[in-house]
């Protein structure tokens, strides 16, 4: 399947999804799953294999068989001991904004000046 996923509904994933994936349950993504794709759910389990972000209101969970290439945000995780996972983690509760990164301002270099005595 190619494109956005939007559901009310659980969704066991199976097959190949290539695009988004939005609903207010939960994701199953099987043992068959290739997904490329960011997901946002209560929850979210992977058994198979997702390249995207991973956007959970409750807990993402990643099987012994699962491979992971992309950023999680949930406030609850559990990585199995075999699982493959490449990106980062934030614990904070998804509904909370990402701060933003302040820029930097530039200084201007101070002159010194020497005084002989």
């Amino acid at each position: 399947m190619r494109g956005d996923l939007t559901a009310d509904e659980h969704l066991h994933i199976e097959g190949v999804v290539d695009g988004t994936i939005e609903t207010t349950t939960d994701v199953i993504v099987g043992t068959e799953g290739r997904v490329n794709a960011n997901i946002r759910a209560a929850t979210v389990l992977i058994h198979g294999r997702v390249i995207g972000d991973v956007m959970a209101t409750n807990k993402v969970e990643l099987t012994s068989t699962a491979l992971l290439q992309g950023n999680i945000r949930a406030p609850k995780l559990a990585i199995a001991e075999l699982a493959m996972f490449k990106g980062s983690i934030d614990m904070r509760p998804a509904e909370e904004p990402v701060p933003s990164r302040e820029k930097k301002e530039k200084k201007t270099p101070v002159q010194l000046e020497v005084v002989e005595s």
